[in-house]
């Protein structure tokens, strides 16, 4: 009986002292929705959260695509290729992550499939990889006339097209309507009129 005991009083010492405890990253998704912005301006940010239990050192979050993809922890400002979080006691705390893409100039056509990895690696734990991925820039979308004239009569029509869509059309100065994409002139006019017209890409215009 005394042996059974102390064999007893040993298994469970032994298996008191190997418990070890996980290492966790735990992001709130896996992937990003994709976006579109045009050349010149950085788009909206995809918003995810990272935080991390029993660490022994810091997160850092890094992207694949640097040329395009920059990433934050607040809004407005700090954008960067990589962001480390600090760990306290073992934990990080539940930190939101503001992914976008950068403001690009001087592009010679549109970028289109713009894929990145956001990276969470800490040591000993397991790597966590959120996708931001099909992402878009156009290159400066602008609207062209579709007819070979500058000038049209009055009474007459004119379609308009884009390179983009997602957007309205508007009449600045001068007169006139639009119904869809045609332009109808006013009238009747005392003498000839110019008429400017704008197309304005809202946040979810595609290319």
């Amino acid at each position: 009986m005394r042996n059974f005991k102390f064999l007893s009083f040993l298994l469970f010492w032994l298996f008191s002292f190997n418990i070890v405890h996980s290492q966790t990253i735990t992001t709130s998704t896996s992937s990003l929705s994709s976006i579109i912005t045009c050349e010149g301006s950085a788009s909206a940010n995809r918003i995810f959260t990272v935080e991390g239990s029993s660490l022994i050192d810091n997160i850092t979050l890094s992207v694949s695509n640097s040329t395009y993809i920059e990433i934050s922890t607040s809004p407005g400002s700090g954008y960067s290729n990589s962001l480390v979080l600090a760990e306290s006691g073992g934990s990080v705390a539940t930190t939101t992550i503001y992914a976008r893409i950068k403001s690009i100039s001087g592009l010679a056509s549109d970028e289109t499939d713009i894929d990145c990895d956001i990276s969470c690696t800490s040591p000993s734990a397991t790597t966590k990889v959120v996708t931001f991925n099909d992402n878009s820039i156009d290159n400066q979308p602008s609207a062209n006339n579709s007819t070979s004239t500058s000038g049209i009569c009055e009474g007459s029509t004119k379609s308009l097209t884009t390179s983009s869509s997602g957007g309205s059309w508007s009449i600045i100065s001068g007169s006139g309507s639009i119904a869809g994409t045609t332009y109808s002139t006013g009238g009747p006019l005392g003498s000839d009129e110019s008429v400017t017209i704008r197309y304005t890409l809202n946040s979810s215009n595609s290319v």
